[in-house]
C-alpha cells in the first residue's frame, strides 16, 4: 500500500494526476475517475499465498493490459520483500507474462532516494534515514522479517528461487556505456533467451537512464511490463518534463492540525521509535489487545476498547496512536514471538482491527488527518475504513504525501491521510504530521 502511494506521488510531483484505487480493479474504476491520466490497483499480493497471488494478479494484468497504456507496471518493494511461498514476485511476473507478453521484463526495485541501491545484482539499503548502508542478507530489519526473511541479496538468486523463466542482469559497466551499451545488452540477453532482467541502479543518473530506455521500448512496442519499486516512476519525470506538457506539481504541506489521529501496524525498530516518541510528546498511547488476530470472537469487543480509549484521549485535545506493539509490549519478548507466528489470515486481521478502530474514532470524533504506519497492514487498515482510492494533495515527505480519500460515504472526502512504510519516516514522523510538515523542508522534486 504503502509503496503503491509513493508511486502516486512521484506521478504527482510529475504533474501527472492519478488514482490510487484500493482493492481489485473493477471495471467502472476509469468510468469513477476520468481526470486520471494514470490509475493503479493497490492490492494485498504482498501478503498472499502464491496460489492466492496468482488469480489476483491475472485480474489486475488483464484490466492494465485492457486500458490501453504503454507501460504497465508491477509494484515491488524496495526491499523484494517476497518468497517463494508468500508474496511471490516471479510468480507474479510469470502470470502477467502469460497475459501480456513483453518483449522484456525490467526488474528495477532500487530507489536511491529512499536508499535503496542495486549494484551487480546485490540489493541494499539503509535500515531508517540515518542507518549505515547494508547488504540485503544483513539488513537487521529484512534478514528477520516476520513474514519473508531475507537471506540472499543477489537479486538472481532470490528471483531464480521464484520462477523458472531464466534471470539475467544489467549491470553498472553497462550503464556506464551509455544507451548504446544498455540497447547491445538488453539485445544479447533477449538472443540468449533472456527476458527478466535484474537491472543495477545506484545513482540518480541510472534512474534516468533506464526510465528513458523502458518508456521508449513501451511506447515502440507495448504494452511492457515493469517490476519496479516508484523508483522507476521518478525516472520516468525526467522523461515525461522533457515533453513540457506536465502541470505544476502539488504544494508542500498543510495547516498545524490540533489533534490527529495514528494507527500503527509495523514492529520495526523504527516504527517503535516513533511511537516512543510520540507518546513522549505527549500523545495518548493505545495498546491494541493482540486477542483481535488470534481469537475471533473476542474481535469487535478488543477494538470497540481501543477505539473508545483513542476517542476519550482526543476529546480531551490529545491526539492519539493505536498500535499492534509499541512502547511497551516492543521489550516483551513473548508478545514479538507471537506476532512472528502468526498466520498470513492473522497478520491481515490486525490491519483488518486497526482499520476498524480508525473507522470507529472518525465516525464519533470530528478528528480528520489520520497517519496509517505498516507497509504490510496499510491496506488492510484502508480496506476496513471503506477507502476506494486515494489522490495526492500534498506533498510531504518522499514516498509519504498527504491524500485525499474518495471513500464509500461523505465522511471520508473530508480526512486528509498519509500513510507510512514501517522502516521510514524521521523519529519525529508522527507529530510531524499533526503539524502539517516535515522538520526540515522537503523538495518538491526529487531528480535533477
Amino acid at each position: 500500500m504503502t509503496g503503491s502511494i509513493d508511486v502516486l506521488e512521484a506521478l504527482a510531483a510529475a504533474g501527472v494526476r492519478g488514482a490510487l484505487v484500493v482493492g481489485e480493479p473493477d471495471a467502472a474504476d476509469a468510468e469513477r475517475f476520468p481526470w486520471a491520466r494514470a490509475i493503479g490497483w493497490a492490492g494485498a499480493t504482498r501478503g498472499l499465498p502464491t496460489e492466492e497471488l496468482r488469480p489476483v494478479v491475472g485480474r489486475a494484468v488483464e484490466a492494465m493490459r485492457d486500458s490501453g497504456a504503454p507501460l504497465l507496471h508491477y509494484k515491488v518493494c524496495s526491499t523484494f520483500d517476497s518468497s517463494p511461498a508468500l508474496g511471490s514476485i516471479g510468480a507474479a511476473i510469470d502470470v502477467a507474462q502469460e497475459l501480456v507478453g513483453s518483449p522484456f521484463v525490467p526488474v528495477m526495485p532500487a530507489a536511491p532516494r529512499l536508499n535503496r541501491w542495486v549494484a551487480f545484482a546485490n540489493l541494499f539499503a539503509r535500515s531508517g534515514p540515518e542507518s549505515p548502508v547494508y547488504r540485503l542478507d544483513r539488513h537487521p530489519t529484512m534478514r528477520q522479517h516476520p513474514a519473508t526473511p531475507m537471506d540472499e541479496s543477489d537479486l538472481r538468486v532470490v528471483l531464480g528461487r521464484q520462477t523458472e523463466r531464466p534471470v539475467g542482469s544489467l549491470d553498472l559497466v553497462d550503464l556506464q556505456g551509455g544507451r548504446g551499451a544498455v540497447e547491445a545488452r538488453l539485445e544479447a540477453l533477449a538472443d540468449a533467451g533472456v527476458d527478466t532482467v535484474i537491472c543495477d541502479t545506484v545513482e540518480p543518473d541510472h534512474v534516468a537512464l533506464l526510465a528513458l530506455t523502458i518508456w521508449e521500448h513501451a511506447v515502440a512496442a507495448g504494452p511492457l511490463l515493469a517490476v519496479a519499486s516508484a523508483g522507476l516512476e521518478h525516472g520516468l519525470a525526467a522523461v515525461w518534463r522533457g515533453d513540457g506538457e506536465l502541470a505544476p506539481p502539488p504544494s508542500v504541506g498543510l495547516p498545524d492540525a490540533d489533534v490527529a489521529l495514528a494507527v500503527c501496524g509495523s514492529r520495526s525498530p523504527v516504527s517503535d521509535a516513533q511511537i516512543a516518541r510520540a507518546v513522549a510528546q505527549g500523545w495518548a498511547e493505545v495498546a491494541l489487545d493482540l486477542r483481535v488476530a488470534t481469537q475471533p470472537e473476542l474481535f469487535d469487543g478488543l477494538v470497540a476498547q481501543a477505539a473508545a480509549q483513542a476517542v476519550a484521549a482526543l476529546e480531551r485535545g490529545r491526539s492519539a496512536i493505536v498500535h499492534t506493539a509499541g512502547t511497551e509490549l516492543a521489550q516483551d519478548a513473548g508478545t514479538t514471538l507471537r506476532l512472528r507466528r502468526l498466520e498470513a489470515t492473522g497478520r491481515r486481521r490486525l490491519g483488518e482491527a486497526l482499520g476498524a478502530v480508525a473507522d470507529r474514532v472518525t465516525r464519533t470524533t470530528p478528528v480528520r488527518r489520520l497517519a496509517v504506519a505498516g507497509g504490510d497492514s496499510s491496506g488492510d487498515v484502508l480496506r476496513r475504513l471503506g477507502v476506494r482510492a486515494l489522490e495526492v494533495t500534498a506533498a510531504f515527505s518522499p514516498a509519504m504525501p498527504f491524500c485525499r480519500v474518495h471513500g464509500t460515504d461523505d465522511r471520508l472526502d473530508e480526512l486528509e491521510l498519509i500513510c507510512k512504510g514501517g522502516q521510514t519516516g524521521t523519529v519525529d514522523f508522527f507529530d510531524e504530521v499533526r503539524r502539517g510538515r516535515p522538520t526540515a523542508p522537503q523538495p518538491t522534486e526529487v531528480l535533477a
